[in-house]
């Protein structure tokens, strides 16, 4: 019974906690570039095992399976089933993650130079993609807590690798407040939610607010702080303020995971909070609501046309893509096919950032800053990654028939039909200030001769080559599919 009700649902989180688990008694055993090899097959392992195990528990069959006899399961049996669900969205989200950490791995060890301690790289790279797991899966609040300090923790440690790096330490501790500062805040709503309902599952809080929408103090305060505490950790404005920072002074592998994974992660949580919890409450206020994410749209747009260095400019990307989501969020109802405009949008986001962060880092191998200068003639000199770039970049920038415009454009219906239009022909207008910026880039790739200082873009490493051609291939996929 314990096998099939606690082990079998939750070996998807475990393959990767024990990996990496094992990866840092091997550090013990052999330390330094001693079984370097070995120790990253085991961090490849985990997050390989995991979407073995994604692909045999998620069927419907399965599924239903687990839901079955509840009367003889154990009162913490019972417990954790309320506050681990294991649906569809959770599938799709669990096979994103581990998909995005296999391909960080990858990109950490063939670009990330000067960081000795790569195995405890790879741990915490698997800590917080477990604790991702259990943020999209959690179905209680205490649960979510845990799940996201679990997530965050590593994070923290992982901006701040380059310990002689000013910037780097900078760019960790501005990080480390205004994440703490956010699960201040989300604590306080827990708090308040508990005074509230009396219960921490997330489902009876549901059901409560389907049969009378509570509009009480404690209610709209809780409801506030976790829209303060989630976009904090989304990065959506007024509560960027951290992101470019942060993401120009981390490793630049490591910003790709933050921008992928990291804000995959977050949306899940956003779409188990305010997609289906509070949904009665967030249609009440969609209004409101997705002028919030229309702002963030144009903030994170008009901020990034000011830019000159590379990870910065991606960073306001990052922000105004923030946007697009959280107006996907508001406009949910409808049942589970409303979700998938959403799960669309967060994979194409993250195969387009985890590339582009691929090849930033294998220019910056050569270049230390990234202007914009660094491109120049990179499209020729390396045609098939600089293909690959330019597939990012006009999907990035919604340009047709790409998977970028796919997934806007999928966003922009279901607002639409939601009755957001005014909020919807806001986000399209603000999509064309993206435009420019990402035809800059691209300008530079195509358009401007490489000079001296410019030269030489090396050739990338084998396995990295192949992990940023698979997020093109992706990207080429999902734009001949464009359905999730």
């Amino acid at each position: 019974m314990i096998i099939n009700e606690f082990l079998v649902p939750v070996s998807p989180v475990l393959s990767l906690m024990v990996s990496a688990v094992f990866l840092i008694v091997l550090e013990t055993v052999f330390k330094g570039e001693r079984g370097q090899v070995g120790k990253l097959l085991l961090a490849l392992a985990g997050p390989l095992v995991s979407i073995f195990l994604v692909s045999l528990v998620i069927p419907v069959s399965v599924v239903d399976s687990l839901a079955t006899d509840n009367s003889q399961l154990p009162s913490w049996l019972m417990e954790f089933k309320n506050s681990y669900q294991l649906d569809r969205l959770s599938g799709a989200l669990f096979l994103a993650i581990n998909f995005f950490v296999l391909l960080t791995i990858v990109f950490v060890e063939s670009f990330l130079k000067g960081v000795k301690e790569k195995t405890e790289v790879f741990s915490l790279l698997l800590f917080a993609a477990a604790g991702m797991m259990l943020l999209v899966s959690s179905g209680n609040l205490l649960m979510l807590f845990m799940a996201l300090e679990l997530m965050s923790l590593p994070t923290y440690i992982l901006v701040g690798l380059r310990k002689n790096d000013l910037r780097s330490s900078e760019a960790a501790l501005k990080y480390f407040l205004y994440g703490s500062f956010a699960t201040v805040l989300l604590v306080f709503a827990i708090a308040l939610l508990y005074g509230q309902f009396g219960t921490l599952q997330l489902s009876a809080i549901s059901g409560l607010f389907k049969s009378q929408i509570p509009t009480g103090v404690a209610t709209v305060a809780a409801f506030g702080l976790l829209l303060a505490a989630i976009g904090f950790k989304v990065g959506m404005a007024p509560y960027h303020l951290w992101v470019p920072d942060a993401y120009q002074g981390a490793p630049t592998p490591i910003t790709g995971f933050m921008g992928s994974a990291i804000k995959l992660a977050g949306f899940g949580l956003a779409i188990r909070v305010f997609g289906q919890t509070l949904l009665p409450l967030v249609q009440e206020w969609a209004t409101p609501l997705s002028y919030f994410a229309v702002v963030t749209i144009f903030v994170g747009n008009l901020a990034a046309l000011r830019q000159t260095d590379l990870k910065r400019l991606f960073a306001y990307s990052s922000i105004s893509h923030a946007g697009y989501l959280f107006l996907g969020v508001v406009s949910l109802g409808g049942g589970p096919q409303a979700l998938e405009p959403l799960q669309y949008y967060l994979w194409i986001y993250g195969l387009l950032f985890l590339g582009t962060f691929g090849l930033l880092a294998l220019v910056e191998m050569h270049k230390k800053n990234l202007d914009f200068d660094r491109l120049n003639g990179l499209g020729f000199q390396r045609p098939v990654l600089g293909f690959c770039f330019l597939l990012f970049l006009l999907s990035a920038a919604g340009i047709p028939p790409t998977a970028g415009f796919f997934s806007k454009y999928f966003i922009l219906i279901q607002a639409f039909q939601s009755g957001q239009r005014l909020s919807v022909v806001l986000a399209a207008l603000s999509s064309l200030i993206g435009v420019f910026y990402y035809l800059k880039v691209i300008s530079h790739l195509y358009m401007k001769p490489a000079g001296a200082a410019e030269t030489g873009v090396p050739r990338a490493p084998k396995a990295a080559f192949l992990g940023i051609l698979l997020c093109g291939l992706g990207m080429i996929y999902f734009s001949l599919v464009p359905a999730f």
